[in-house]
């Protein structure tokens, strides 16, 4: 676990911090912990802590403009960080966690767009200084007008807030700027150890919450492994190629960690469960629905997909759709079916890997006319959504070209498709 802490340069830590962060890397051997600061870092014993100083930069604005003048006066919307600096330490790091503390400073809103913007998982501690008591005694240049032009985004931009007493919670709660405000205790209240321990099964809570995000090329491919292994209902001897059937064999428990609970988040448990039998692949005892995490915002359609009906309450559709299929055969109403119901999930946002498995398994182990098949996607309006499908298909359960009944596209749309199937809502 390699943590990134971002520390402003405005006034000095709190004092408790540089402790902690120095417990919590004496008590676990896994965790790395950075620290990138601007300005000067206050003299600490942080021997087991690497430390990383990033540049920083001071802006003018249009002196013409009565705006410009207002945020010209405001000393800390002026200074800001290095971008440059602060995106090289993050791509030399690579952090699993970016943790973010304080408020009113440009440069804290900089850490946090920079960092999302390039896919890193952002903590925020506002360190009491959002209470409303402290708000109302605050200088309206230096404080409110950065309020406004920065501060409250960074709320609702935050994956996740840390309050540290119980008024901070539910002063942030009350408001609803995040849905994941959870309170940690810090030395103040906990001694070195028992915070260092509560904030490191925080951040074990933040990553395993965020799954998908740490997954590594070699972790997708071996889903996608995994998926192609278990839903294969040929004898086939070698099912694999025998780089994927290495990846999978030189898993390691972290990685079978990250990939049983993605299998729970999109409901493909059972194929991969038959994968790992197939190929008697040896793995950890891993439960994801023991495992703690925060809870998800909505919750994925976590049902199979119909393909032995439409399910619409439009009437005209059923109709239009049973008139098209009237005689058609059951094989190639199933596909259709199962098609216009994937496309409803789809536009649903409730789309999973379970209901991909579902319809390559009605494409791939079904014998049907291909021509007629494809004169009924264009009299439906599927062929351009079907041929998204396939290329997905091909990707993510090896679907050969020979079992696809129309050719695969891959455009925008498709790219589209793909982040949609494991957008997780946390």
């Amino acid at each position: 676990m390699r943590i990134l802490h971002f520390i402003p340069y405005y006034r000095q830590p709190k004092e408790w911090l540089l402790p902690l962060l120095e417990t919590l890397r004496e008590q676990s051997l896994r965790e790395e912990v950075h620290i990138a600061y601007i300005g000067k870092f206050p003299d600490a014993d942080m021997a087991n802590v690497v430390i990383h100083k990033v540049g920083e930069k001071t802006r003018r604005y249009n002196s013409k403009m009565r705006l410009g003048r207002m945020l010209n006066t405001v000393s800390r919307l002026r200074r800001s960080l290095d971008s440059s600096t602060m995106l090289a330490t993050l791509c030399k790091i690579m952090p699993d966690i970016v943790h973010i503390h304080g408020c009113w400073d440009r440069s804290v809103s900089s850490v946090m767009q920079i960092a999302q913007s390039r896919g890193f998982i952002t903590v925020y501690s506002p360190h009491n200084e959002i209470n409303n008591n402290i708000i109302r005694g605050l200088r309206w240049n230096d404080y409110k007008l950065s309020y406004i032009c920065y501060q409250r985004k960074m709320f609702k931009r935050a994956d996740h807030i840390i309050a540290e007493s119980g008024i901070e919670y539910n002063s942030l709660r009350r408001v609803k700027w995040m849905p994941h405000v959870e309170m940690v205790e810090n030395s103040d209240i906990l001694s070195s150890q028992e915070a260092a321990l509560a904030l490191e099964a925080y951040y074990q809570k933040v990553i395993d919450s965020h799954n998908y995000k740490r997954m590594t090329v070699n972790d997708k491919e071996a889903v996608c492994s995994l998926m192609h292994v278990g839903l294969e209902q040929e004898n086939v001897h070698k099912i694999l190629s025998a780089s994927n059937l290495l990846n999978l064999r030189n898993l390691t428990s972290a990685q079978w960690r990250r990939i049983m609970l993605m299998a729970y988040d999109e409901n493909i448990m059972y194929i991969v469960a038959k994968a790992i039998e197939r190929e008697r692949l040896q793995v950890a005892d891993i439960s994801p629905e023991d495992i703690d995490r925060f809870d998800t915002v909505r919750e994925k359609n976590r049902y199979p997909l119909k393909t032995e009906y439409i399910d619409d309450e439009h009437k005209a559709v059923k109709k239009r759709l049973h008139t098209l299929l009237a005689n058609d055969p059951a094989e190639i109403r199933r596909i259709v079916y199962g098609l216009y119901n994937l496309k409803q999930l789809y536009s649903k946002h409730d789309m999973t890997l379970r209901h991909l498995s579902d319809i390559y398994e009605v494409i791939k182990y079904q014998n049907y006319d291909e021509k007629r098949l494809d004169y009924v996607l264009q009299a439906s309006g599927l062929w351009l959504f079907t041929s998204h499908i396939l290329q997905i298909l091909s990707e993510t359960h090896y679907l050969e070209d020979g079992y696809m009944p129309i050719k695969p596209t891959n455009d925008k749309d498709t790219e589209k498709m793909r982040k949609a199937i494991v957008a997780t809502f946390r």
